[in-house]
């Protein structure tokens, strides 16, 4: 009983909403008109019933469906027409003030304003080999290829590399208007050797003191053989890729202050040592296999 009263109770509902509907269509085809404007033409009534029908069907899809449905839209904005647009008046359209900057405030430079370019080595060419120690002044030609002139304000700034006793930062000796070019010396020492042959013998000889030790080798062995089995390559790594593992591997022991290797040399050093002996089968490089893969590959399962 109660579900035929609550459809009872929405059919009336809806029946009412389209006479509703209905009217505000008639009351709006009766609109009046000012004393010498043309009448305007009446829709026909098929077409007020069709807006209505059409509303009412809408209505009817979106309560009962949970999501507005693309059908119940369609027909809402079939019977609703084109939307009316608000049209000022013609002395309403003034164009609004832009905001202008205060007369002698400071202005930001143009993108590419200040531009330089490298022209050519004055003196002291690169390659140029001095004694330890020895001064020397290097000069520099710059253009300015910007859009303002380069005045004493301006630098050259030391960016990376060696500074051999240089000055961080050079003025500019002139003003450099744009277009022109601008000879800039620095004055440099040439670095001291950071070792003699002696030092470079006796860290060879320390290098060989670093003990490897048998399960290193084995490891080494293993790697090696793995590399000779694997289907994927035409050709793994010789014996002495085993030799080259143990050289380098002592060399990065010494450098990291341990007189013994550990398997974490041999994992870093795998790659530089053995990647470049393998060679990969055809089919392999087809199916887009690389030799770092298969490397990596081989060194997990060793793990």
């Amino acid at each position: 009983m109660r579900t035929d009263f609550t459809k009872f109770d929405l059919l009336h509902r809806y029946v009412a909403a389209t006479l509703l509907i209905l009217l505000a269509l008639l009351l709006t085809s009766c609109e009046l008109s000012a004393p010498g404007e043309a009448e305007p033409t009446a829709p026909a009534p098929e077409a007020l019933f069709t807006a209505a029908a059409q509303t009412a069907e809408a209505m009817r899809l979106e309560r009962f469906g949970k999501t507005p449905s693309p059908e119940a839209q369609t027909l809402i904005e079939t019977a609703a027409g084109p939307q009316p647009t608000a049209t000022l008046p013609a002395a309403a359209q003034t164009a609004q003030p832009s905001p202008t900057a205060a007369a002698g405030g400071p202005t930001a430079a143009a993108p590419g304003a200040d531009r330089a370019e490298f022209v050519a080595d004055v003196n002291v060419p690169d390659d140029t080999v001095f004694a330890p120690g020895q001064s020397f002044t290097k000069t520099w030609r710059i253009s300015n290829t910007g859009q303002t002139t380069w005045t004493s304000g301006y630098s050259l700034i030391f960016i990376d590399g060696e500074l051999m006793g240089a000055q961080a930062s050079v003025p500019i000796p002139e003003e450099v208007a744009p277009g022109k070019n601008v000879d800039i010396s620095v004055d440099m020492i040439a670095p001291e050797p950071c070792a003699t042959i002696a030092d470079l013998v006796r860290a060879m000889e320390a290098v060989q003191q670093v003990q490897v030790s048998e399960v290193f080798i084995k490891h080494s062995v293993e790697l090696v053989r793995r590399t000779r089995q694997s289907k994927l390559l035409d050709f793994g790594c010789s014996p002495r890729a085993c030799l080259a593992l143990a050289a380098a591997s002592r060399a990065r022991a010494f450098i990291r202050g341990r007189d013994y290797v550990v398997p974490e040399d041999l994992f870093e050093l795998a790659e530089d040592v053995m990647l470049h002996r393998l060679r990969l089968t055809y089919e392999a490089a087809a199916e887009g296999h690389t030799g770092r893969e298969i490397l990596e590959s081989i060194l997990s399962d060793l793990s």
